[in-house]
């Protein structure tokens, strides 16, 4: 590992399995994932029309991000609510596949 000038983490977690699996002995950095939040800001605009609370997943499609267990949590909701996921990934396709008889969710891409 003598070759490498700098590790890089996005987690506390993640550091920690970077230095498990690789006994790397050098420092390593930590540099979390980031949303530049002024790109998205704008006044907010009540949509009257709303009938129920939107939930918004924004991810990579794995299994380790959850998205499986939030499509499950909202059949067991005694409310409806609007689900949109935005964002790709391995488990895209399977997920389509097996919520495609939900309304809700909007896959957004």
């Amino acid at each position: 590992m003598s070759h490498i000038d700098r590790t890089v983490t996005v987690s506390p977690a993640a550091a920690d399995t970077v230095a498990r699996v690789t006994g790397c002995p050098g420092e390593l950095h930590l540099l979390g994932n980031s949303v530049d939040t002024a790109r998205f800001a704008h006044p907010a605009r009540p949509d009257r029309n709303r009938r129920c609370p939107v939930i918004c997943f924004v991810g990579r499609h794995e299994v380790r991000k959850g998205l499986t267990t939030l499509l499950l949590a909202t059949q067991l909701l005694h409310t409806e609510v609007e689900v949109r996921i935005i964002g790709d990934g391995p488990e895209r396709a399977r997920l389509q596949w097996n919520y495609q008889h939900l309304d809700s969710p909007k896959w957004l891409g």
